[in-house]
């Protein structure tokens, strides 16, 4: 009998270890997203909100990105520079046939601010390596698209014609990823 009560203690002790590693494991994933949501808080502290009451959504942008809003889209540029981040309402149709985008792929969703991102690759143009990413996201029978474009090929030769000195490209993706964590829809 004493043999048995031992093994249960052992077995209590072992699981009782186990759900406190697991609790100190959840606890530092926690944190450590705090710590990430936090920065991309403060980096972004002092960008400008772009938001639609129209479409109901909102997004934050650098200072120095210029917005020029379409019927239905808005596209936020960085002035004179690579990156381009467009934002538009699409139909259902288009939404429906997201995938059958030619030499675009499916590669997988992401969640932000309780967002399902799917996040489509697809080459800029067939001479290059370029890639621009193209995400798609519906809320309320609304359907979105959000296409990120880092062009640096585009914006030499646009500089390149206007017999400017070429500018020193920035890393758009940086930009980009914080620009999608500050997306949030309207309530």
């Amino acid at each position: 009998m004493k043999k048995e009560d031992s093994k249960n203690k052992k077995y209590y002790w072992i699981v009782g270890i186990i759900v406190i590693l697991m609790f100190f494991a959840l606890l530092i994933s926690y944190y450590s997203n705090f710590l990430a949501n936090e920065e991309v808080r403060q980096e972004t502290a002092n960008w400008k909100t772009y938001r639609n009451e129209e479409y109901g959504y909102e997004i934050k942008y650098p200072e120095d990105w210029v917005v020029s809003t379409e019927e239905n889209s808005i596209d936020v540029k960085l002035k004179k520079v690579n990156c381009f981040f467009d934002i538009q309402v699409i139909t259902k149709e288009s939404y429906d046939d997201r995938e059958n985008i030619s030499e675009c792929y499916k590669e997988g969703t992401i969640d932000i601010n309780g967002i399902s991102f799917e996040r489509f690759p697809c080459p800029y143009t067939s001479n290059t390596n370029s890639v621009y990413s193209r995400y798609y996201f519906q809320k309320n029978e609304r359907y979105y698209l959000i296409k990120l474009l880092d062009s640096e090929i585009d914006a030499v030769n646009e500089v390149l014609e206007e017999g400017k000195e070429i500018p020193s490209f920035i890393n758009c993706e940086n930009y980009f990823n914080q620009m999608l964590s500050t997306f949030r829809f309207l309530e």
